[in-house]
């Protein structure tokens, strides 16, 4: 019985080790993130623009903030405010964090990985489609405006435009220009 309790302590152990590593990390990210965007210039309500980022995202608890890189040109921006306001009015910044503290604590399951980062691609690409919906329907309403087909291309433009200029690490930020561009733009 005495091994079968060192066994059950030393696992307890290194479970807990793991989970405030996981901790630890998104914490420090969090923060180191937080500190590079101090400078950010605010170019609408709650939308704020950074030479300091490679793809645009939602970052904040409370008061959730749009951050725009400042390679994105007037056309793209139309289309990435419209995908992260609809990120903030989903509540998908919560959500995404809830479950990375889950992620800390199940860090030793694979299951609870592919979990969340498959909630990750189907929180874009839900974003996209609303997105792309709410757009053809406001133009459908406005006479002489772009068409369905124009909509949809210039919002792939955006995403292989942010998808282009490199990758963003945060593990409970919502990036527009993040994972499966190919698979987004097919959809």
């Amino acid at each position: 019985m005495h091994l079968k309790g060192d066994m059950l302590t030393i696992l307890t152990f290194i479970w807990l080790a793991g989970m405030l590593v996981m901790a630890v990390y998104g914490i420090i990210s969090y923060i180191i993130l937080d500190r590079r965007l101090a400078k950010a210039l605010k170019i609408d309500d709650n939308v704020y623009r950074s030479n300091r980022i490679n793809t645009p995202f939602v970052m904040g608890f409370v008061h959730p903030r749009i951050y725009i890189p400042c390679f994105l040109d007037n056309a793209s921006m139309r289309y990435v405010t419209a995908h992260e306001k609809c990120h903030i009015a989903r509540r998908d910044y919560i959500v995404k964090a809830v479950s990375f503290v889950l992620l800390c604590i199940h860090w030793f399951n694979p299951l609870i990985w592919a979990a969340f980062f498959l909630m990750g691609k189907d929180m874009e690409m839900s974003c996209d489609e609303a997105v792309l919906a709410n757009m053809v329907v406001e133009q459908g309403r406005i006479k002489d405006g772009m068409s369905e087909c124009e909509i949809v291309k210039g919002y792939s433009y955006a995403l292989l435009n942010c998808a282009s200029h490199g990758s963003f690490n945060g593990l409970f930020q919502l990036g527009f220009g993040e994972m499966s561009v190919k698979k987004r733009i097919k959809n």
